[in-house]
């Protein structure tokens, strides 16, 4: 979870803390939505639905009240699914969800939050959620699996993951995002990165010819049956 002064009440709790200067953790940056928390919630409960994996545990976000920092409060509860999620939510105001891979990922932290009349969202991906493997699933295919299904059932317009982003809770700038994207940054800057942009904000002729350009041999380009470009070097 997120670097904070907050003080962690229990042993119990303690292990969820992150030190987000450690290069085993990574964090994914989303465009913030137009949707009420509990609604996005459940989107994407429906979205995940197909996918290996359980929600067994949630907690409040919250500030700081010696030094203002936004982060983890140390509560911890059970929870079995992200529409029970949500409602707990909707009362909080923000909320992190605990995400079980299949054995033996690691935990994937969702983070969600409210900024005036938007929803923010996080995630926070550790690298025995990318690494890992058994029977069912290849090294980093569950990954790929969970990151274009995340966002898509959230409909943020694009999202961003590469060792350039350190701020746990900020907001993704998507014209920026672009920008990188056509002078050819965004496709040779880092060595684990995964992008998500709508289909609607670059023609797909625009973003081909981009990548035949620009990108390294080890960077995929797909185009996901629910209107998404995606970008990564995750294998």
């Amino acid at each position: 979870m997120p670097t904070s002064s907050i003080e962690y009440p229990s042993e119990d709790e303690r292990y969820l803390h992150r030190d987000l200067g450690m290069a085993t953790h990574s964090i994914v940056h989303f465009e913030p939505v137009d949707a009420n928390l509990d609604e996005l919630l459940a989107s994407v409960g429906r979205g995940l639905a197909h996918l290996d994996h359980e929600v067994d545990a949630i907690g409040p976000l919250g500030y700081d009240t010696e030094c203002g920092d936004f982060g983890f409060e140390g509560r911890l509860e059970e929870c079995a699914c992200f529409d029970e999620a949500g409602k707990k939510g909707a009362d909080w105001g923000a909320i992190a969800v605990r995400i079980a891979p299949p054995e033996p990922g690691d935990y994937v932290y969702s983070y969600f939050w409210r900024v005036e009349s938007a929803t923010c969202i996080g995630l926070e991906i550790p690298s025995g959620a990318i690494w890992f493997e058994n029977d069912d699933w290849p090294k980093v295919a569950w990954l790929r699996s969970f990151l274009p299904s995340f966002v898509s059932a959230t409909s943020t317009r694009a999202s961003a993951y590469d060792n350039t982003r350190t701020e746990m809770f900020g907001a993704l700038d998507v014209p920026t995002m672009l920008d990188r994207l056509k002078n050819g940054d965004l496709l040779n800057s880092a060595p684990i990165s995964h992008y998500t942009i709508q289909t609607n904000l670059i023609p797909m002729t625009k973003i081909q010819s981009t990548v035949n350009e620009h990108a390294l041999p080890r960077m995929n380009f797909s185009v996901s049956t629910t209107g998404y470009y995606v970008l990564d070097n995750l294998h």
